[in-house]
């Protein structure tokens, strides 16, 4: 369309006169002798270096695509170690170990969670201590030897201190992971499996050299 050609020549400008620019402040900076400072010349010599790590990976690792194989292997590794169960957690966490004990106190009386979770502090900013779904490797130790000790709807009863807080959780629900198909995260597989590589380059790269920090 007409627009879409006019603006991939203000693109087309912008970059050439981005170039220019660029261009003509090299020239007055080496006019001026900048080029000789030390400071500039240490960043021309990391600029320098960035470019030719960028290269080497490119050498090495950007003409050899992932193959099915290594994906499909990649993904069952990760889904072989993803978490089988997640929990969804209530949380009301106070100041004190007194008021703590409190807490348990009002709940084991009968009183709902979210209203004691609101009158002690934990209401509408916290959604009324419902902090959400979780998977036991997320959650701080003191709480996941806790949570995992719960059966649904169950609630600790002992506070647990965490950081600056002491904390009565209510195990709401389990709920089985679900796993992602393939196709859905096959982008991201791809990613891990190149990082994969570029870390194993990096590390034949260390064993061959001698690295000496001064």
């Amino acid at each position: 369309s007409g627009l879409a050609s006019k603006g991939l020549k203000v693109s087309r400008q912008a970059a050439l006169d981005g170039l220019i620019r660029t261009e003509l402040l090299s020239q007055e900076a080496e006019h001026e002798g900048l080029d000789k400072k030390k400071s500039v010349q240490i960043q021309i010599e990391l600029s320098k270096n960035i470019v030719l790590a960028d290269a080497a990976l490119k050498s090495h690792l950007g003409d050899k695509p992932v193959s099915d194989k290594e994906i499909r292997d990649e993904y069952d590794s990760l889904m072989k170690h993803m978490p089988a169960k997640q929990y969804h957690l209530n949380d009301i966490h106070v100041a004190s170990e007194s008021e703590a004990r409190s807490v348990i106190k009002e709940l084991a009386g009968g009183k709902d969670f979210a209203a004691v979770a609101r009158a002690h502090g934990n209401g509408k900013a916290n959604n009324d201590g419902d902090i959400g779904w979780y998977v036991l490797a997320a959650l701080l130790p003191e709480i996941r030897g806790a949570v995992s000790a719960l059966q649904a709807g169950s609630v600790t009863q002992t506070p647990i201190q965490a950081g600056k807080f002491w904390h009565v959780i209510k195990l709401a629900g389990v709920r089985d992971t679900k796993k992602p198909k393939l196709a859905d995260v096959r982008a991201r597989i791809v990613s891990i499996v190149m990082q994969k590589r570029e870390k194993t380059f990096i590390d034949q790269l260390r064993k061959k050299s001698k690295i000496v920090i001064n």
